[in-house]
């Protein structure tokens, strides 16, 4: 693991992070990335298919977990293809701007983030 002292908003700082996924995206990773866009109807399907019984009116959820091979149904969740998509646009448009950090909360913590430094090292006696 590579450790960066770059201040953050530092020219440097955008440049190392352009088009690479850091920590500010793991929320959306938290959540699965992949999901299965089959219909009930098409769960049932393939569970006919495959000769597996299953309850007529079941959930789709616990139709799905009789599917053996679900994971050949997974694609990408949309928001994480945005997010995906988002990169790579960073990585390949050339523009050297940096990205807009501009929502409520990341402008919050850019502006308390000297005081939250202030009461860490008060905490931790630096």
């Amino acid at each position: 693991m590579k450790i960066y002292t770059f201040p953050q908003r530092s020219p440097e700082w955008i440049a190392t992070r352009r088009g690479v996924f850091t920590a500010s995206e793991l929320g959306m990773w938290a959540a699965s990335p992949f999901c299965i866009n089959l219909t009930v109807a098409e769960i049932i399907e393939e569970l006919t298919r495959l000769s597996i019984p299953h309850k007529k009116n079941a959930k789709r959820d616990d139709l799905l977990a009789l599917l053996p091979n679900a994971q050949a149904f997974a694609c990408i969740n949309p928001a994480a293809q945005e997010i995906i998509d988002s990169k790579l646009g960073e990585d390949a448009d050339g523009d050297d701007q940096p990205p807009d950090y501009g929502d409520f909360w990341t402008k919050r913590g850019v502006r308390l983030e000297p005081d939250a430094l202030d009461a860490y090292c008060d905490h931790v006696g630096e």
